[in-house]
């Protein structure tokens, strides 16, 4: 034996060999907890992104559609059922549909706005 190396008990170098399997399953646990958080944490992401998307999409086919069928040139009760649902979609979603003004013709409804292309 070498006088430089000092002697090492077997049971000491047993337990500095790695972790034990019950060390290895609680940070595979722990792991797992995190990844399946983050994963959530995506998804929901996802899900919100892709209604934005849409609804992105169809505002200025309702804002148009609000516009021409409140309009003088359509029927009388195509005009008070549209009346009816600009008026909903301003109360329910004023930041997208705030910017209408309701002017009277002909004794109906017509929602106008100032930026109908927005």
């Amino acid at each position: 034996r070498s006088a430089l190396r000092p002697r090492v008990p077997p049971a000491a170098l047993l337990r500095s060999q790695g972790f034990t399997l019950l060390e290895a399953m609680v940070a595979l646990v722990i792991f797992a907890a995190a990844a399946m958080a983050l994963y959530g944490l995506f998804n929901t992401n996802l899900i919100a992104l892709a209604r934005a998307h849409d609804v992105s999409r169809q505002v200025p086919a309702v804002r148009h559609v609000i516009e021409m069928r409140t309009a003088p040139g359509a029927e009388e009760e195509i005009r008070l059922l549209f009346a009816k649902v600009g008026a909903l979609c301003v109360e329910r979603f004023p930041h997208l549909f705030g910017d209408y003004r309701v002017e009277e013709v002909d004794g109906f409804p017509w929602y106008r706005t100032e930026h109908p292309k927005v």
